[in-house]
């Protein structure tokens, strides 16, 4: 989805030593193996492109001030590389792409500013990206691909316009994202794919928006598995966007205080059949202006779950759950305006527990198949039921 521009496209920098100095400007090739790269400016116009071909490859860039950028490309049967890059102020951009065939790291940080980073690893045994921005227009595109024992990636943004778009797809097991975001205009847009994939995902404060795609290797393949979205937004414009596919996944979400809103899907893969058990989603909603809707389905699937809470003001709630077998429906409205609506099709011995107390609560429900069992529990203001079995 996201592309970095060409190594080579990104500076026009003349070649010249390392600089310290009003008009900063660097740019170094080491080809061979175990080769170290250190650069220090302060200073002005600062800018630096470096590139290492070769095995064991480390770079280290600090730049102070004034109009920053740095481009680092490791590549050609590079393995082990290690790049740290570290900006103070200003006009921050970093481009790492490492193109490798063993273990890669990076560790970037910005503070103040117009921040901006871009990461690439791609065919890499296993990567790791750490990421800080610390105030103003701060962005974060980062991707990591084909990797055999996944990759970690683990980005923070403090104040201002934060964006992260994260992208681990087709990489190996064991894919992490820890991400979060503190302060104004927020987003988090993360895809993974494979199995044992992890998002985690903090936003504080604003217009807060969260959207996590985990799936196999393709639209139709099941094998996305034993994977995880937790997400939790503390005030302001929250939403949550999450959508996985397989089998043994987890969702949790909490959204604490105002213009809340949740979508979330969990599905087998597309046209099989006994896929897709064992999901579940929890998920919190306190306050303010609630909307939860929630859909489950694949195949004849077993002990797929939902638990839902919504606390508080103008709540609305719609649930569905689609030829599942020995699942659970489990949620409570508590105060204010709740509306629910609940849709089971084609389900066997499910379980559904409906609550709604206080206020101008309305439940209606619909549910086809066998051996089902519901329990509807309303209590003060203006209740009404409505239950359809089929």
């Amino acid at each position: 989805m996201f592309s970095l521009k060409p190594f080579a496209a990104v500076f026009l920098v003349a070649a010249t030593p390392y600089a310290s100095a009003e008009s900063n400007s660097a740019e170094l090739t080491q080809t061979g193996n175990s080769n170290t790269a250190e650069l220090l400016q302060e200073g002005s116009g600062n800018q630096s492109v470096q590139e290492q071909l070769g095995l064991n490859s480390i770079q280290s860039v600090e730049q102070r001030g004034m109009l920053n950028t740095v481009a680092v490309y490791q590549g050609e049967d590079t393995d082990g590389a290690s790049v740290q890059i570290d900006h103070s102020g200003d006009n921050h951009l970093a481009t790492v792409n490492q193109d490798i065939n063993g273990q890669a790291w990076v560790t970037l940080t910005q503070t103040g500013s117009l921040n901006e980073v871009n990461v690439s690893q791609t065919d890499s045994y296993t990567g790791q990206v750490t990421s800080v921005q610390d105030g103003t227009g701060n962005l974060h595109v980062l991707q990591q691909y084909y990797m055999v024992q996944g990759g970690l990636i683990d980005a923070t943004s403090v104040g201002n316009a934060n964006t992260v778009h994260v992208s681990q797809d087709t990489v190996g097991t064991f894919t992490h994202a820890y991400l979060r975001q503190t302060g104004d205009n927020n987003l988090l847009d993360v895809s993974q794919s494979w199995i044992y994939q992890w998002t985690v995902a903090e936003q504080s404060g604003n217009g807060n928006s969260a959207i996590v795609r985990q799936k196999g290797l393709s639209a139709k393949d099941v094998m996305g598995r034993n994977s995880s979205v937790q997400v939790s937004q503390q005030g302001d414009d929250n939403r949550v966007d999450a959508d996985q596919s397989g089998l043994a996944n987890n969702i949790g979400s909490e959204q604490n205080g105002n213009r809340n809103s949740l979508e979330i899907i969990q599905s087998g893969g597309i046209g099989y059949m006994f896929t897709g058990g064992l999901n579940d989603i929890t998920t919190t909603v306190n306050g303010d202006d609630n909307m939860m809707s929630i859909t489950q389905t694949g195949g004849t699937n077993e002990n797929n779950d939902i638990v839902a809470t919504q606390t508080g003001n103008d709540n609305e709630m719609t649930l569905s759950q689609l030829g599942t077998m020995d699942s659970v429906i489990d949620v409570a409205q508590v105060g204010d305006s709740h509306q629910m609506m609940i849709t089971q099709n084609q389900t066997v011995g499910d379980v559904i527990q409906l609550t709604q107390e206080g206020a101008a609560q309305v439940i209606t429900l619909e549910h086809s198949g066998a051996g089902n069992e519901v329990t509807i529990a309303q209590s003060g203001m203006a209740n009404m039921a409505s239950v359809i079995q089929q």
